[in-house]
C-alpha cells in the first residue's frame, strides 16, 4: 500500500469541524528521532492559543499521527480539492 504524503500548499480539514481548513506549509524531520513531520498552518485565527500565536497559529505533527485513522474509522485530517472550495 502506498502512503500518501501530504504536500506543501496542500488543504485539509480536520474530522471535528470540516468548516476550518489548514495549510500544509512544509514536511520536516525532528532532530533527535529523525521522524517524519508534516508542518501545517490554520487558515483561521485561535484566540485561546496566546495573543502572538493566535495571528498565524501552526503546528507540528507526525506523519502517521497526522494521516491517521480514527477508531471510529474516519481520517483525522482529509485533504480539500479545489472542487470542495465553491
Amino acid at each position: 500500500m502506498t502512503r500518501i504524503i501530504p504536500q506543501a500548499g496542500e488543504h485539509y480539514t480536520h474530522y471535528k469541524n470540516s468548516e476550518k481548513e489548514y495549510e500544509i506549509v512544509c514536511l520536516a524531520k525532528d532532530k533527535e528521532t529523525l521522524q517524519d513531520l508534516i508542518v501545517y498552518r490554520a487558515l483561521y485565527p485561535i484566540s485561546d492559543l496566546g495573543e502572538e500565536f493566535a495571528k498565524d497559529p501552526v503546528f507540528v505533527r507526525t506523519i502517521e499521527d497526522f494521516m491517521a485513522i480514527l477508531p471510529d474509522g474516519k481520517s483525522r485530517f482529509k485533504k480539500v480539492g479545489i472542487e470542495d472550495r465553491r
